[in-house]
């Protein structure tokens, strides 16, 4: 039956904006999905998890999404399958006697049910909970990397919104990302204090919006000159033979972080793909090879939230003390 409940302005227009990533997550699964779903697991991908729409339609978000349809798939199992069950107990005006199977498998089946609500909404806590520590950890970096009583520093922004700017005189409101600022940054925020220096990297790397992989490359680059550049004496000095592609450091701080081993298959198949990637750019690799980097740069989206559980009372302290709190 077609479903003719209208739909409220807000889904209508989000529908209108996101059109083409709606009609991508729906390819993937076109009967399970009604509008209003999928217009809240669009926002959730771009909002939450920081996928823009061209990564999305390029498979970056494939991952995410299967994991989506799978658990709606396991939801709409279990209603249905209640549903059966129900439909199975007939209506008795007297007491009769409920096969000792029939009750098992009902209370199994509610179980079930409630484990799927339960670990939905763990789900959510969680990605609610990791999404605070990814935004406390932005701000008090950008507190760390701006000027007292500066804009930037009363409000918190993180090094990339502190160097985007929009194009002078170009109508469609072109972004640009000072690329050289943004490694200086950096590279003021970790010089009195190396063990952030991961961090920031990672923190960076998920707050650009487009070009992802090719801007932080630059930013990369921007940073090994700098670095090799300061003093000898610099504690950032072991930094420089690890700022060359930010697929190289995210492979290299997922090894050292036993997320990857070197004796697996993955971690050959990742080494791979990344010399590809750097002879003919992310655009040109088969969707297999996209996916690799893809779950190497979820890996290393985990560890930001894992280091800033780890760092953020430190963070939260030197921003405090630059306040003069």
């Amino acid at each position: 039956m077609a479903n003719t409940k209208e739909l409220a302005n807000d889904v209508v227009w989000d529908l209108f904006d996101n059109y083409d990533v709606v009609k991508y997550i729906k390819s993937k699964s076109p009967a399970l999905f009604s509008a209003e779903k999928l217009v809240l697991y669009t926002n959730t991908l771009k909002q939450t998890r920081k996928f823009t729409d061209e990564e999305i339609l390029n498979g970056k978000a494939d991952l995410d999404i299967e994991g989506f349809i799978k658990a709606e798939e396991a939801r709409y199992r279990s209603i249905k399958k209640q549903e059966e069950e129900r439909k199975c107990l007939p209506i008795k005006t007297k007491k009769e006697k409920i096969s000792p199977t029939f009750f098992k498998r009902l209370i199994l089946t509610t179980l079930a049910g409630a484990s799927i609500v339960s670990i939905v909404s763990i789900h959510s806590k969680s990605l609610k909970d990791n999404e605070k520590v990814q935004d406390d950890v932005s701000k008090y970096i950008g507190m760390l990397a701006s000027d007292s009583n500066t804009e930037d520093y009363l409000h918190k922004r993180n090094i990339v919104a502190q160097n985007t700017y929009t194009k002078e005189g170009d109508m469609n409101n072109a972004i640009i990302y000072n690329l050289p600022n943004i490694a200086l940054d950096i590279i003021k925020v970790t010089s009195n204090n190396p063990n952030l220096f991961d961090l920031c990297i990672l923190d960076t790397y998920f707050n650009l919006n487009y070009n992802r992989l090719d801007n932080m490359d630059k930013i990369m680059e921007h940073l090994k000159i700098n670095i090799l550049a300061s003093s000898p004496d610099s504690p950032l000095q072991s930094k420089a033979e690890i700022c060359t592609s930010f697929l190289d450091y995210a492979l290299n701080i997922c090894l050292k972080r036993n997320l990857i081993n070197y004796s697996d298959q993955e971690y050959q198949q990742i080494l791979e793909v990344i010399a590809k990637y750097k002879v003919v750019g992310y655009n040109a690799l088969n969707e297999n090879d996209k996916n690799t980097i893809s779950i190497l740069v979820s890996k290393a989206q985990g560890l930001l939230v894992t280091l800033g559980k780890e760092q953020i009372d430190e963070l939260e302290e030197k921003a405090s003390k630059e306040r003069g709190i």
